[in-house]
């Protein structure tokens, strides 16, 4: 495997145990992007409007329910629409759609 989009897309499950700190989160969006099942801590996905049961299956630590979870992902238990939810989230961040807002926003100041 040459990169870290060979691993995301051989992946049952991705994974994001975050117990502290913070950052960018676009590892997150990655495995979203990827329609991957993703099961990640709240902290882990803090500040990204990311749903519980709909975008991912989210928890409050990375304790049983957290393992269960990703166990429920590797046996093909992925909650319905999961994964469509994900690419749907992602799409959002897509740089010809940002670059779409934005380009609009300057035409708009331009016309000032």
């Amino acid at each position: 495997m040459d990169g870290i989009e060979d691993y995301v897309c051989a992946a049952d499950v991705c994974v994001a145990p975050m117990r502290s700190g913070a950052g960018t989160k676009l590892k997150i969006l990655e495995y979203l992007a990827a329609g991957k099942p993703v099961v990640a801590t709240r902290r882990a996905v803090e500040g990204m409007g990311v749903r519980d049961g709909v975008e991912a299956m989210v928890f409050d630590d990375a304790g049983e329910e957290f393992v269960g979870g990703v166990g429920r992902c590797l046996s093909g238990r992925v909650p319905s629409g999961l994964r469509e939810g994900a690419r749907v989230y992602a799409e959002r961040f897509d740089w010809s759609k940002v670059a779409e807002k934005a380009l609009g926003v300057y035409d708009s100041l331009a016309s000032l």
